[in-house]
C-alpha cells in the first residue's frame, strides 16, 4: 500500500507500507524519500499516514525514546489509536 505524510521535520514524504500487526506498521521510503531518506524523523510525532489511493488514515506517528525515530501506529478500524 502506498501512503503519503507531513511531517513537521521530514517534510512530505512518500512510502509503502511493508509489515503489518495489530498495533504497528513499518513503512519504507517510496519514490520521493525525504532528502535525509528516513520516511520520518523526531518532532513527527502526530503526523498521520493517509492511503494514496484512498486519502484513508491508516497511521500516525507516535513518540519513541528520545533521539529514537518515532514509532508508527496502526489505526483501527473503529478510529480509535494512540494518536
Amino acid at each position: 500500500m502506498k501512503v503519503v505524510k507531513s511531517g513537521i521535520s521530514s517534510g512530505v514524504t512518500f512510502g509503502v507500507v511493508d509489515g503489518l500487526n495489530s498495533e504497528r506498521i513499518s513503512v519504507m521510503p517510496g519514490t520521493a524519500p525525504a532528502a535525509s531518506g528516513e520516511v520520518s524523523l523526531p518532532g513527527d510525532s502526530g503526523s498521520i499516514w493517509l492511503e494514496m489511493a484512498t486519502n484513508l488514515a491508516v497511521a500516525c506517528i507516535t513518540p519513541a525514546t528520545p533521539k529514537a525515530v518515532p514509532e508508527v501506529s496502526a489505526l483501527r478500524p473503529s478510529g480509535s489509536s494512540r494518536c
